[in-house]
């Protein structure tokens, strides 16, 4: 794992800018780092990296050039199957000169082309620049586990593992897209290619491109995509053991590392079952780590105490009361957009397992591939009201529910009816969108909450577009398919994944997740909608194959997740908080966003009328964000304006917790 930059340009990067590059990202790669420079014509070539040592410790020296200095590579990742690829390249002439994986591309790139990326089972993010025909070959893995960010303008490319290696070269300056931050908040992503800093761009998942440095033109192409059409036909039975022999070869894949290797156990089945499975390849006492808050209705340390017992690891877990607000300004840096608590979450689990071991696997895309969410499953509420004729819906139903008292939750009577209404309207991607922005801002509560000034700078304001462009696509042909395929193409690299990237490269830990394996995941598409849903149940058959390891009130047990009481905090002790944040806040006062709508919205939540914490969660990390990545304040100085802020309503918080 590592940290890679590179820039194109007419006039050549300084040595101090691309010092200044390497030292944007020396988080992702501590243990090395190295520039390499070259001339094409009138383009200036310079290839930056930073080194996280996984593989081939001694000899993987990048950026690295092949023996007969054609190729020179940089490279953020792991290929699972290097073995395998090295085998078959010495038997094909290949001579290697380290032990890293790294050199195994260039020997690809060297038969294969731009075509190496079939021959890839891993995580990755790939620029190799051919010195003869000056170009350079760009790649992101198949799922999008792996970042890769670029400006291409004037003639001139830049790309780098970080938004903020890019800014660091002086090529684009730090201004919001207003487009994209458009629709990331209701999304909580940035759907496509785009980002929330104007001029920046990124590649999607399974997307390669050239850049021709003597044309200076940019094209990309998509290489690969799952595919949900050809549904196989096994038993129950038969399908359970298959799936136990692939995720079990894809964990002890997942394995191949010269450094301490354990992994992280949140008591759910994804992880544990991935826990289960490297204990069978490892033995016992394999390391893994547990982070739970101190209210017990948010601890899942009970389970993953319970799950390291049964699988017999050697189990390390910390209970934390963390300051979330003031952990902000470093965790948005890393992140480069508004977060959420999952992030926080991440970010304390790889503090506590980092000075352990150097890797870690998670239990990433199990709810994804394998239908872990209940906006997967079709809701007898839903399904019932949508059979009442859309007329009377709209003039009769609607007035009736608009009339049900208000609750301070997303689950009252009034909750529920207001939600089953407004997903009625709406069906295939449309409802979709309307169920990734319900609970965030939908586009008419951005209509109410971005300026005129700001609204008039979106280009197409229709997020649906984003999620119709996936869900429509023909590699499905139910919906249960449409809705698993677009989160997975969409939500998952572009947030999930995102966040498991930049939370634990932040502590220099390489985060694998087996369950994102390309094989197991085209294996998971390919399985038909009842072994993975079926009424009242979700994610059958990795469940089942969970209770292999697992008693059953382990396997059955509810989920709680890692999560805060915020919903009450911002009603109570840290209503002054907010209160302040919004007074004061700097996107009110640019005219990002309207103060007065954002106000409503508090005043609301603190009436205990609507549960709007999502929404203030936003709004807090949106403030945070601005202030960080795009104003430039200093970290210590926007967590001193936190705490000042804080005051004695963070006091009051420490004190009940």
């Amino acid at each position: 794992m590592c940290g890679i930059a590179g820039f194109i340009t007419t006039s050549p990067r300084d040595e101090r800018t691309l010092e200044a590059v390497g030292a944007s990202i020396a988080h992702r790669g501590p243990d090395d780092s190295g520039t390499w420079r070259t001339k094409a014509g009138d383009a200036h070539v310079a290839l930056v990296h930073r080194r996280l040592s996984i593989i081939g410790l001694e000899d993987g020296h990048q950026p690295m050039t092949s023996a007969d200095g054609r190729f020179t590579v940089v490279y953020n990742g792991e290929l699972y199957n290097y073995p395998e690829l090295r085998a078959a390249l010495e038997a094909d002439g290949a001579v290697f000169r380290t032990r890293c994986d790294t050199e195994a591309l260039l020997h690809l790139y060297e038969r294969h082309g731009p075509d190496l990326v079939h021959h890839l089972r891993g995580m990755f993010a790939i620029a190799i620049w051919d010195d003869r025909e000056q170009t350079l070959f760009c790649a992101r893995d198949h799922l999008g586990q792996k970042p890769f960010f670029f400006v291409h303008d004037d003639g001139a490319f830049a790309f780098a593992s970080e938004i903020k290696a890019i800014l660091a070269s002086g090529l684009v300056e730090a201004r919001v897209d207003m487009d994209c931050l458009w629709h990331h908040t209701g999304l909580r992503f940035c759907p496509g290619d785009s980002t929330l800093f104007a001029g920046v761009r990124k590649l999607g998942p399974a997307e390669r491109a050239t850049f021709h440095a003597r044309t200076g033109s940019f094209a990309i192409d998509r290489y690969w995509t799952l595919d949900y059409r050809d549904k196989e036909s096994w038993s129950f039975d038969e399908t359970l053991d298959r799936l136990e022999t692939m995720l079990g070869g894809s964990v002890h894949a997942h394995l191949l590392a010269d450094v301490p290797t354990g992994s992280f156990l949140s008591g759910g089945i994804d992880s544990s079952t991935i826990a289960a499975l490297a204990v069978r390849h490892t033995g016992k006492g394999w390391p893994t780590f547990s982070i739970g808050v101190g209210d017990p209705d948010y601890s899942e340390l009970p389970a993953a105490k319970l799950a390291a017992e049964t699988i017999g690891t050697e189990h390390h877990e910390r209970s934390v009361n963390p300051d979330l607000f003031l952990m902000l300004p470093d965790v948005l840096w890393h992140l480069e957009e508004p977060g959420d608590p999952h992030a926080m979450g991440i970010w304390l689990l790889s503090q506590a397992a980092r000075p352990h071991v150097k890797v870690a696997l998670g239990g990433d895309g199990g709810d994804e591939a394998f239908g872990g969410y209940t906006r997967f499953a079709r809701s007898r509420m839903l399904d019932a009201y949508s059979a009442i004729p859309r007329f009377v819906r709209t003039a009769v139903c609607a007035p009736l529910i608009n009339m049900l008292p208000e609750g301070f939750s997303y689950y009252t009577l009034a909750g529920k009816a207001k939600w089953a209404h407004e997903m009625s309207l709406r069906s295939g991607a449309s409802r979709q969108a309307l169920a990734l922005t319900y609970f965030r801002f939908t586009e008419a509560e951005r209509r109410r909450l971005f300026t005129p000034d700001s609204i008039a700078a979106v280009g197409d304001p229709d997020t649906d577009r984003f999620i119709a462009a996936v869900h429509n696509s023909d590699v499905c042909t139910t919906e249960l398919d449409q809705l698993m395929y677009t989160e997975q193409m969409t939500r998952m690299p572009e947030h999930d994944l995102r966040i498991a990237d930049r939370m634990s490269m932040a502590h220099s830990l390489e985060l694998r997740a087996p369950i994102m394996d390309r094989e197991v995941c085209q294996f998971a598409a390919s399985l038909p909608a009842a072994y993975k849903i079926q009424p009242g149940k979700l994610k059958m058959i990795l469940r089942e194959l969970c209770r292999r390891f697992y008693p059953d009130e382990f396997v059955d047990r509810k989920k709680y997740g890692f999560g805060f009481p915020m919903a009450r905090w911002f009603a109570d002790e840290l209503a002054p908080f907010v209160q302040r944040v919004i007074d004061e806040g700097e996107i009110f006062e640019l005219g990002l966003l309207r103060r007065e709508r954002a106000q409503e919205i508090f005043d609301e939540h603190r009436g205990r009328k609507t549960d709007h914490n999502f929404k203030i969660w936003n709004l807090i990390n949106l403030e945070v964000w601005h202030r960080v990545c795009i104003t430039g304040q200093p970290r210590e100085e926007c967590r001193a304006w936190l705490a000042e802020r804080l005051g004695q309503g963070q006091a009051a918080r420490a004190e009940g917790a």
